[in-house]
């Protein structure tokens, strides 16, 4: 067997505003070659979406491929990811620790066999004496730019599963 040749990475250019992948997440050099990223600003969310930006837990230890992989899927405007493991490996608090470092307001919804649809998608409730509409953590996601974290998808019921597909399509 011969030795694998080492991967010889493309200059990075970086666009305005942008910083090294290596130098917000620790990775030198990551395992597919660096690339740029945005951290955003409190600034340029509404005062309301401020309170779902993550705090950096500065013990916090990315796991490597997994890191680059949400990031990679996250700036590449894909509609949905993927990520799997056994309970309690840190797949929820990965998506909430990569949007504490990059700035993005993180939603997260927990899904179980009774759950209900309001809590994704809202509703109509009483509110301070009067009807009014609740938002759900989707249509805050949407509303602000954020993440929304879906977790225990296996246990969502049919009904709403079937509900989030327009979620999937771009228009």
């Amino acid at each position: 067997a011969t030795p694998a040749e080492p991967i010889e990475h493309k200059p990075i250019v970086l666009k305005e505003g942008e910083v090294l992948f290596s130098a917000v997440f620790g990775f030198v050099p990551p395992i597919r070659g660096d690339f740029g990223i945005k951290v955003r600003d409190r600034g340029e969310f509404d005062a309301w979406a401020h309170d779902y930006i993550p705090e950096v837990q500065a013990t916090y230890i990315f796991p490597r491929m997994e890191t680059e992989t949400v990031v990679a899927s996250m700036l590449k405007d894909r509609r949905a990811g993927f990520v799997h493991g056994p309970k309690g490996c840190g797949k929820s608090k990965l998506g909430e620790q990569v949007c504490a470092r990059l700035g993005i307001p993180f939603f997260r919804v927990n899904f179980s066999e009774d759950a209900e649809s309001a809590r994704l998608f809202g509703s109509v409730d009483a509110v301070e004496g009067s009807l009014d509409w609740v938002a759900g953590m989707a249509e805050l996601a949407a509303q602000c730019g954020g993440f929304l974290q879906l977790d225990e998808v296996s246990a969502c019921p049919p009904g709403i599963a079937l509900s989030m597909q327009w979620m999937m399509e771009r228009d």
